[in-house]
């Protein structure tokens, strides 16, 4: 029973796959979720990648607090997932994200990049930070 005075955070740490039995699932439960502070932390790729993509996935009170964003080594070849955290990586400024993206390196210290196309990937935090 979810308490609706009550703050509510939602840690999607654990979730390494979403398929569309399970994304229906999570739409139903989210769409009944009235708490004023709906919280999502630490969202993977896959998370996401379907907040992107599937309109009314969430309340529209809920924020996401901090998420996953692929890094890639074209020297290596090495991949990480590095955390972006509210406030930090990322903020509002005259009512605009502003990214302000980790430096991720290698396993021989070279600089990652983001294997992501900053637009689409990003796309959902005009609606839900």
């Amino acid at each position: 029973r979810i308490e609706p005075e009550l703050p509510l955070e939602l840690d999607l740490s654990g979730v390494t796959l979403i398929n569309s039995m399970g994304l229906r699932a999570f739409k139903k439960w989210a769409s009944v979720i009235q708490n004023p502070v709906f919280h999502m932390s630490y969202c993977p790729r896959v998370f996401i990648d379907q907040l992107n993509m599937a309109s009314g996935l969430v309340a529209p009170q809920a924020r996401v607090i901090s998420f996953y964003v692929p890094y890639h080594s074209e020297k290596t070849g090495e991949e990480k997932a590095v955390l972006f955290i509210g406030d930090e990586q990322y903020k509002k400024v005259n009512g605009e994200v502003v990214r302000f993206p980790p430096q991720a390196v290698d396993e021989n210290g070279d600089v990652m990049q983001p294997d992501v196309l900053p637009s689409k990937y990003f796309r959902f935090l005009e609606r839900y930070f």
